[in-house]
């Protein structure tokens, strides 16, 4: 439906959330997999816990990582996408910006291609795998 989804505190096995217009707001979400879709509108996620598929597909998408333990994979069709993650999380990078940019801002701790639309590399060794897609607009990986 449309308006505002909001979630707090919440520790549970799986996450299905779905809003056709309008914000979905979670704050501290500690779960092995979890799902948010927008239609349209904004996906707010801080301090989050577990395996991710974020699409936003006409927005916005912010998602902070408390702790990388699973796979995250975030699709924006038309908008930004900012992630942050703790500054030693060991992750394996895959970020694009079909029609935008793409920027992260993990300096030295970042090895591997880094140019204005596409990171592909590892942070801090490598690890966990972390996909970002934006068709048009901008994503940004940040430290937490």
């Amino acid at each position: 439906g449309a308006g505002t989804l909001r979630i707090e505190d919440l520790n549970t096995d799986t996450l299905d959330a779905d809003v056709d217009a309008g914000q979905l707001i979670i704050d501290k979400l500690d779960s092995i997999s979890y799902t948010l879709t927008v239609d349209a509108g904004s996906a707010t996620l801080d301090d989050a816990i577990g395996a991710a598929d974020v699409t936003v597909n006409a927005g916005s998408a912010r998602v902070t990582c408390a702790q990388l333990t699973d796979t995250m994979r975030m699709r924006v069709s038309a908008g930004s996408l900012r992630l942050q993650l703790p500054e030693d999380a060991a992750a394996t990078l895959s970020l694009k910006a079909a029609a935008g940019s793409v920027r992260q801002e993990f300096g030295s701790r970042f090895n591997g291609a880094d140019s204005n639309n596409r990171i592909d590399g590892t942070l801090n060794g490598g690890g966990t795998l972390v996909s970002g897609e934006v068709s048009a607009g901008s994503l940004r990986i940040e430290k937490d």
